[in-house]
């Protein structure tokens, strides 16, 4: 997105989108009859970015590339047992980003999520992610250097 001679790429957390800790199939009293898929759709509404998926990479000149990671929409419910099967980021998003950092050749690498993906980095979090995602988590720390 563009303004004047500034671009500006937006993320969204879950307080653009829905409620606190939100997940695609959640339901919530407070929200009246508004949905998850409704904070979607007003989302691209007041962020049109031009393409299908919210997460992307840029590439700026020879030496920096950034990954915008996307924790929402692909996001398995908090209440899920951790395991394999749960997911911040869904398998598409994790092997396109596994995929398109291994093929990149800048010099700088940049991975900007509005999720954490490790945690709990303090109390008062550690009732969000203490065991949710710890799986998926590990499995994100130890992507550097990338294996097959």
């Amino acid at each position: 997105m563009c303004g004047g001679d500034n671009f500006f790429h937006f993320l969204k957390t879950d307080h653009d989108l829905f409620r606190d800790d939100c997940w695609p199939t959640m339901t919530s009293s407070n929200m009246g009859n508004f949905t998850f898929y409704q904070g979607q759709a007003l989302f691209r509404e007041q962020n049109p970015m031009g393409w299908d998926k919210t997460y992307r990479t840029i590439r700026w000149g020879k030496d920096l590339q950034i990954w915008l990671a996307e924790g929402r929409d692909y996001r398995s419910p908090n209440y899920l047992s951790d395991g394999p099967k749960k997911t911040l980021w869904g398998n598409e998003q994790l092997n396109w980003f596994r995929q398109s950092v291994k093929e990149s050749d800048a010099t700088f690498k940049v991975l900007i999520s509005p999720t954490p993906i490790v945690g709990p980095d303090r109390k008062n979090t550690e009732t969000i992610t203490p065991h949710h995602f710890r799986m998926k988590g590990s499995n994100c720390v130890t992507l550097s250097p990338l294996k097959d």
